[in-house]
């Protein structure tokens, strides 16, 4: 009898851990995806608030658009990063158990993708800051930049664009277009007066 109760008060037992391990599991996963969603939004949140001034910034063709590409970047990375989280929390075990021993039937490879995987996220990042640095400090770009403030192309003085000549340095900042014989800036590919192609 009294072993009958010692198992029976065992078994009671083992059935109350279990419910309090799986109520734990429940409110531990729960606890999980609060953090996630509030972690996204603010990620997210932040993330659009960037990708907003990046986008003025590159309109404007301001020198400041790589500044905020980069932290873009980046709070895509941490948003990513959340995601993969969350996704990783969600998806079932034995999924991921299946997923894991398909892997290991390609472990070289596996090590390689470890490898290389660094290397690809400096490269994809390396090669966005080119581009941008590309377009920002091209020479059309440049002189965008100057005539929107009103500057010399080769001192960087204040200029009144409708003067010829920098007042600081001399640079020559209009010509004379050949078909209307009216000035226009020099750098521009076409008469701001008829339109004609200067350039040529």
């Amino acid at each position: 009898e009294i072993k009958n109760q010692f198992r029976w008060e065992v078994e009671i037992l083992d059935g109350k851990v279990e419910i309090a391990e799986k109520d734990y599991k429940n409110a531990y996963m729960l606890y999980r995806i609060y953090v996630a969603i509030l972690s996204f939004l603010f990620a997210i949140t932040v993330f659009l608030i960037l990708y907003k001034i990046y986008v003025k910034q590159k309109i404007k063709n301001s020198p400041q658009t790589i500044i905020f590409s980069v932290a873009t970047f980046a709070y895509w990375l941490v948003l990513l990063q959340i995601s993969v989280l969350f996704i990783w929390d969600i998806i079932p075990h034995k999924l991921l158990e299946w997923i894991g021993n398909l892997f290991a039937m390609f472990t070289p490879l596996v090590y390689l993708v470890q490898f290389l995987w660094p290397i690809i996220i400096i490269a994809i990042f390396w090669f966005l800051v080119f581009k941008i640095q590309k377009r920002l400090y091209s020479p059309q770009n440049i002189l965008k930049r100057f005539i929107t403030d009103k500057k010399c192309p080769n001192c960087w003085n204040s200029v009144d664009f409708t003067k010829p000549f920098c007042p600081l340095c001399s640079h020559e900042i209009q010509i004379k277009c050949p078909l209307c014989h009216e000035f226009s800036l020099k750098w521009m590919p076409y008469c701001s007066n008829c339109w004609w192609d200067i350039s040529k």
